[in-house]
Formats: structure tokens, C-alpha cells, sequence
């Protein structure tokens, strides 16, 4: 009886591929007359990109807020399919030390005058950095699975404490190779580095 109501005579050899309903959606989407129509108007999509670069650090939340505070009717989903559709994503931002203008100019200065050097002179250099460890972490820290009501309970609780215990460390590299970890256990000051420099970064230049 569903054959027949489909157009299909008695005795005719049914294709049941191309009745399926993933099929048949494809095919209307592939007819040109059929265009999706948006919840939202170029206007509404431009005032939300706007947003965005205004500042890139709100979350979904807060630049739905936004959004619809400024007249545009739209959900949580349409904001942040929107903002794929402009190409934007969500990722953890890249770090870069803040600098003053007479810093970058003596790091442009320096730049230059060694644009020209060769990989002969480059082997020669050894470049060392230190970074902090702490051993706890990030500022959110990890999640809990809770039920509503226990946002009190003790196990549910993140232990924290004003200053983290942690560790600076210094390690050097050149074209040979990495030399070794040199884990600071005080604070440094001037003669902290020159016992650095007399005691870790010396040895380190004579092994690579």
C-alpha cells in the first residue's frame, strides 16, 4: 500500500535506496530553489561580530547577553553557531610577556643587528630561561560532580591556600643540545644569580 501511495505501479521493481529519507533531504538540498533561511539578519550578525572584537575574552554566555541586549531575538545555540560561522573558536589564549615601548625598541635593536647572522655564529650561543612551577592547579582548578544542593558539601570543597607551594627552575640549551636543570630553592636576587651563573650556567656552557 506505501508503494503505491509513493507512485509506484504493481510488479515495478521498487529502488528502496533512493527512498530513504537521508536521500531525499540531500536531494532537496541540493535543489537550488531551496535556501535555508537564518534566524538572524546581516545587521544582527555584524552587531555580534562587533562584540567579539570588542572584547575576545567573554564567554558564549556573556556575548549572548550582550547580543540580545542589543534588540537581536536569538538562543544560546544560534549565538554560538553564529560565531562558527564567522570563524571564530574558542581556544586558550597564547601568553607573551608585557612590554613597554623602550623594551621593544632594545628587543627590535637586538633583533637586527643579529637578522644577519650565520648558523656558525648561532652555535656559539647559549640561551637559558627559568619558569615558576606551582604545584597545585590552575585558577579554576578541576571540576566536581555534584548534585544540586551539595555546593557546601566537604567533598565537593577544592582545598586551597593563599600562596601555593612552588618551584623555580632554570635550564639553558644551545645547538649541541639541553644542558641541565637547576631548581632554585630561594627567592632570587643579585647574589643568587652569581651563584647561578659561577656554579650552573658555566658548567652547562663547557658540556655543550
Amino acid at each position: 500500500m506505501g508503494v503505491v501511495r509513493c507512485g509506484v505501479g504493481r510488479g515495478e521493481r521498487v529502488n528502496f535506496g533512493a527512498l530513504c529519507p537521508s536521500i531525499l533531504i540531500e536531494r532537496r538540498r541540493e535543489r537550488k530553489d531551496v535556501v535555508e533561511k537564518k534566524c538572524t539578519s546581516n545587521r544582527d550578525n555584524c552587531t555580534l561580530k562587533r562584540i567579539v572584537k570588542q572584547n575576545p575574552f567573554k564567554n558564549v554566555g556573556e556575548i549572548h547577553k550582550e547580543w540580545t541586549a542589543a534588540g537581536v531575538s536569538a538562543s544560546r545555540t544560534t549565538t554560538h553557531r553564529r560565531l562558527q560561522d564567522m570563524g571564530f573558536s574558542c581556544r586558550i589564549p597564547c601568553v607573551k610577556p608585557l612590554l613597554n615601548n623602550r623594551q621593544r625598541q632594545k628587543c627590535l635593536v637586538w633583533a637586527k643587528d643579529k637578522k644577519d647572522w650565520t648558523a656558525a655564529e648561532w652555535s656559539k650561543v647559549m640561551f637559558c630561561d627559568e619558569s615558576k612551577f606551582c604545584i597545585s592547579f590552575g585558577n579554576q582548578g578541576p571540576r566536581v560532580w555534584r548534585k544540586r544542593g551539595e555546593a557546601q558539601n566537604p567533598r565537593c570543597l577544592r582545598s586551597s591556600v593563599k600562596f601555593p607551594q612552588s618551584v623555580m627552575v632554570r635550564g639553558v640549551m644551545s645547538s649541541a643540545g639541553v644542558g641541565p636543570l637547576c631548581f632554585l630553592r630561594s627567592k632570587v636576587n643579585a647574589a643568587v644569580y652569581q651563584d647561578v651563573l659561577e656554579h650552573f650556567m658555566i658548567p652547562a656552557a663547557d658540556q655543550l
